[in-house]
């Protein structure tokens, strides 16, 4: 190792694919490498810490900055921000999707019912639970209601809907609006799985021209604006406060 890298360790970390392309031939082949990197492990005792770069010139630049007070200040403060990011994307890889949240809406109000075949046997169940309970039969006009009302969440679910993600915002460096809109194409999904963080002040917009150009009534589309209005002002701040406020805007067009 040069003398320029002293403090700094090269570490292996596996084998790379290289394409390696015959001059003369123009003929392709790949080769494994040894993939390098470099890694900086600082002991002092007013400062530690351990970090490996892709770059030797990566690698010096952090030793340079750890041998100052404001270089280590300045290393610390990246490294709150990295863990920051790191926790924020394990959150988003972790957290339930829309789905998730609309079947426990339709848990509470109670959506699933038995057939008329099971309802007996479904009740003696449930006053294992509650002997208090008393067994009132569902009349047909409350299956038909939720049975309707279930089939609206399984369809809205299944909606394609288009979201602003975080590359379509990357791309305008703003949200997608005015002139960008007619460039930028943005991604969509079925509503079902959207994450909270997927969630804008335009989803409620983005969803109803999704219904619209399904060629469904606008008295439909109006009754699913209703249901998910109350799915999302008033039965899911109730439910999960914390995911409620995740979705960190107004979600407008609900309403």
């Amino acid at each position: 190792m040069a003398k320029s890298l002293k403090g700094i360790q090269e570490v292996k970390a596996g084998l790379q694919p290289v394409e390696i392309i015959n001059k003369k031939t123009g003929e392709k082949k790949v080769e494994y490498r040894e993939l390098i990197r470099y890694r900086v492990r600082i002991q002092r005792r007013n400062f530690k810490n351990d970090k490996t770069f892709d770059t030797p010139e990566e690698a010096l630049s952090f030793l340079a900055d750890s041998k100052s007070s404001a270089g280590r200040q300045a290393i610390l403060k990246q490294d709150v921000a990295d863990a920051a990011r790191v926790k924020a994307i394990a959150d988003f890889l972790h957290a339930p999707k829309l789905e998730f949240y609309l079947e426990k809406w339709a848990e509470e109000l109670k959506l699933k019912i038995p057939s008329k075949k099971n309802e007996l046997k479904a009740f003696k169940s449930e006053r294992k639970k509650n002997p208090a309970l008393e067994f009132k039969p569902i009349t047909d006009a409350e299956r038909k209601r939720k049975s309707v009302a279930l089939n609206r969440l399984e369809v809205i679910k299944r909606v394609v809907v288009e979201y602003e993600s975080e590359t379509s915002r990357l791309a305008t460096g703003q949200a997608t609006t005015g002139v960008f809109a007619a460039i930028v194409q943005l991604p969509k999904k079925p509503f079902g799985e959207f994450q909270l963080s997927d969630v804008s002040s335009k989803t409620g917009s983005h969803y109803i021209a999704a219904r619209l150009a399904q060629g469904v009534s606008l008295a439909t589309v109006k009754r699913d604006v209703g249901c998910l209005s109350s799915f999302f002002g008033t039965w899911l701040p109730v439910f999960d406060e914390v995911a409620a406020n995740k979705l960190g805007v107004p979600v407008t067009g609900f309403q």
